[in-house]
């Protein structure tokens, strides 16, 4: 009861920390670092259904706070997570993830716990959260945006070192991120997840100003799920070929 109590209340503060706004007119620092610590502390709440995914949310708000390096060191530990016996959503557990849950210290933890260890869920981003960022802010424009975990934190990790202006870092990340998404790595069994990640891809290679090729990504997304509600890969194809 305890860990179902706690589960829900994890899912609770990921909405709270992504709905506390800062109020336009206090702009002082004491107001600021108030927002910022209660912020902060819904996010740490928000690890307990889904560590990795909770700890990415917190990466995402050291970014837009522009803390490049911590939102770094955020994503390491994050993905130091993301260990081969995690399971994806929407997968089936194998033989391997029945027998780990029937091991005594996965016993002890409790169905829940022992879930939020195995399970490798997707970063959820409510309508006009401002946790989400900048670059990405049209996807949450009219509805909730989902990512699959690791394709958003190599993003995120894009992010950091492209505003950090490390070009070579930003090179390795597109290629990891490329790799990720080719080989469905932590990647849900879901056309439609397959298809937001090349429109994550495509937004990337957008920054970097390879605009052909952030062209073929976003068609990639499209043809994968056509629907626009989904991900903005058709309303920024058709931007990109008016320019």
């Amino acid at each position: 009861m305890k860990q179902m109590y706690l589960y829900h209340l994890s899912m609770i503060c990921n909405g709270k920390s992504q709905s506390t706004q800062k109020n336009l007119f206090y702009r002082c620092n004491k107001y600021q670092y108030k927002h910022c610590k209660d912020q902060m502390c819904f996010l740490l709440q928000n690890v307990h259904h889904d560590a990795i995914t909770g700890w990415l949310m917190l990466a995402s708000m050291t970014y837009r706070e522009k803390q490049y390096i911590n939102s770094v060191r955020i994503l390491d530990y994050a993905l130091s997570k993301c260990t081969p016996e995690k399971t994806q959503f929407k997968s089936r557990l194998s033989d391997l993830h029945q027998n780990i849950l029937r091991l005594e210290v996965f016993q002890k933890k409790g169905i829940i716990r022992s879930l939020s260890i195995l399970y490798m869920g997707f970063v959820k981003f409510n309508k006009l959260s401002n946790l989400i960022p900048v670059e990405l802010e049209m996807e949450v424009q009219e509805v909730f945006h989902v990512i699959p975990s690791v394709v958003y934190a190599y993003f995120l990790y894009f992010l950091c070192y492209y505003h950090s202006q490390d070009v070579e870092k930003c090179i390795v990340v597109l290629q990891n991120l490329n790799l990720t998404i080719h080989g469905n790595v932590f990647i849900p069994p879901d056309d439609r997840f397959k298809a937001i990640s090349y429109n994550i891809l495509g937004i990337a290679l957008l920054i970097t100003g390879d605009k052909k090729s952030a062209l073929e990504a976003f068609k990639q997304a499209v043809e994968l799920e056509p629907n626009p509600v989904y991900h903005s890969a058709a309303r920024r194809a058709a931007m990109l070929k008016t320019t």
